[in-house]
């Protein structure tokens, strides 16, 4: 099986690469202050089966701005502050010629037939996502989204932008007033339009690291997951199970800064809309942490 979805992969870069006149995907890549990472993002997309593509990296503020290869492929925008990775990737999609758009975050790298599997997704649907993993453990499950996902899509983790390719006609600008929940928005609102498809092949590769979040650390999760569930109270009230997935979210940002009261009283709102023995579980560890009286 492995080596017949290679062969066919093989004939569909092929096909792909063959399409004149513009690259068959194009592929946004924001960055700032990483070099080194944003070095292994560029070589993993160079090392695709699928040559026919192009890449815009575009440089949210750098301090040190970033460089690239020189390859008529990569294109370099340089911005002179920074406005987030939603207005970076907005502004790479606007620069981007292809038919299909890509994401890739700058410490992340695709798996070599990344954009094989997406292109192939997009025979299928307007938006494909292949499976993620990360670089350093072995895959987990792949959450497959099948058509209409308008009601399903928040009840779990949204695949990473990376994980996601879309018709650039199709595309859903980012709401770039989110610093850090603009992937969940943007998939909220791009599945109430689009319909999907998941292929299960790993594409996307994540890797951990403890490298700082200038805008998008703890708090703000924390801050912007609450918001994003107010601002659409009416659907998230039809919706119970994504509102208590979103609740468990949020209740672990808020441990993760510290405030455990409140991260134990956002579980229990999150059993009350949706009971799970996830979010039990939770509790009881957050329970133990209080301290004797």
């Amino acid at each position: 099986a492995g080596r017949r979805l290679s062969g066919l992969l093989g004939r569909w870069s092929v096909r792909v690469s063959a399409v004149a006149g513009r690259p068959a995907v194009s592929v946004a890549l924001p960055t700032r202050d990483r070099p080194a990472f944003l070095a292994d993002a560029i070589a993993s997309v160079m090392s695709q089966t699928v040559t026919s593509w192009e890449l815009v990296v575009v440089d949210d503020g750098s301090t040190t701005p970033a460089t690239v290869p020189s390859d008529p492929r990569i294109h370099l925008v340089r911005l002179a502050e920074s406005g987030g990775s939603a207005r970076a990737r907005n502004i790479g999609v606007a620069h981007a010629s292809a038919d299909a758009v890509a994401f890739l975050d700058d410490d992340d790298q695709f798996a070599p037939e990344r954009l094989a599997v997406g292109l192939q997704g997009l025979d299928v649907a307007p938006v494909a996502v292949c499976g993620a993993r990360f670089l350093d453990r072995e895959p987990n499950r792949v959450r497959r989204l099948q058509g209409d996902v308008a009601h399903t899509i928040l009840d779990d983790f949204t695949p990473c932008l990376g994980a996601t390719m879309a018709r650039r006609h199709r595309f859903e600008p980012f709401d770039e007033r989110w610093l850090a929940i603009e992937d969940v928005d943007w998939w909220w609102r791009t599945a109430q339009r689009q319909r999907v498809v998941t292929i299960d092949t790993i594409g996307y590769l994540v890797r951990r690291h403890d490298g700082p979040r200038t805008v998008n650390g703890f708090p703000t999760r924390l801050r912007e997951n609450l918001a994003f569930l107010d601002e659409h109270r009416t659907w998230f009230a039809d919706h119970r199970r994504a509102r208590a997935f979103r609740l468990r979210r949020a209740a672990a940002m808020a441990h993760a800064v510290g405030d455990h009261p409140f991260a134990r009283r956002l579980l229990v709102r999150s059993l009350q809309s949706h009971p799970s023995a996830r979010t039990a579980w939770q509790l009881r560890r957050c329970l133990g942490l209080r301290q004797p009286q």
